[in-house]
């Protein structure tokens, strides 16, 4: 616990100091959530909005693979010029290793609500709650936890080494992400990245005034995804740092 505690608190004191390498971050973020959402509310109504919607569709996982590519490379960078090179050098790894694994996981997770779905309506009345316990716990820990945490390492050594080194080693990388030392760093990471901006979005602060309430809410959004870009990118930092430790 100790060494998780003092990787996550020493990238976060890289990272805070290093404000250009913060900036680069925070603009290819919100080009992510831009690219999203122009997506989401972009209709396909004309020629260029099929166009416009398909550019979106390969810019937003290019983005987001972008940024993981940077979360693992700002560590061992000494510029932000150095890291956009360098994630902008292995990134395309990083996707083309993990959209097809990503797209398994969607089914499991469509296949696993349809089951929930079966179980709840031929259980009785009594047990109708037990299947959405289970399915619900099993979910959190699967794509919560257990997946994440392995990607991570595995964009590690992307970014590192060849395709084809990664898959021969395969069983070494994930057997050091569920090491004691990752379970705890990502457990301490998840409260940054995750708990905090949950609590945040779901907490409401009652006033009286219609304009005051919405600019509270805006304020809570604002920070609770910046808290979840620089915890994660905190979190992969500390877990790069105790990979390396572990190969030592």
């Amino acid at each position: 616990m100790k060494d998780a505690l003092r990787d996550i608190s020493e990238n976060l004191r890289a990272l805070v100091r290093n404000w250009q390498a913060m900036l680069l971050f925070f603009a290819t973020y919100i080009a992510l959530l831009a690219s999203i959402g122009l997506f989401v509310t972009t209709r396909e109504a004309t020629i260029r909005q099929v166009l416009l919607s398909f550019a979106l569709l390969v810019a937003a996982p290019a983005l987001f693979f972008l940024l993981q590519a940077m979360c693992v490379g700002y560590a061992e960078t000494t510029s932000a010029v150095a890291l956009l090179k360098r994630s902008l050098k292995g990134f395309w790894k990083l996707m083309l290793f993990s959209i097809p694994v990503m797209l398994i996981a969607l089914a499991v997770y469509l296949l696993m609500g349809k089951m929930e779905a079966s179980m709840a309506q031929t259980g009785d009345a009594a047990g109708a709650q037990w299947p959405r316990v289970i399915f619900s716990t099993v979910r959190l820990l699967l794509f919560g936890f257990v997946m994440p945490l392995g990607f991570v390492h595995l964009w590690i050594a992307l970014m590192r080494e060849d395709v084809r080194a990664v898959m021969r080693g395969i069983g070494t990388i994930l057997r050091r992400a569920f090491a004691p030392r990752s379970v705890v760093t990502y457990a301490f990471g998840f409260v940054l990245f995750g708990l905090l901006p949950y609590v945040l979005l779901n907490t409401r602060t009652p006033v009286g005034r219609e304009w005051l309430e919405l600019s509270l809410l805006i304020a809570r959004v604002g920070l609770a995804l910046c808290l979840m870009l620089l915890g994660w990118a905190v979190t992969v930092g500390a877990l790069q740092k105790g990979m390396r430790s572990e190969e030592a």
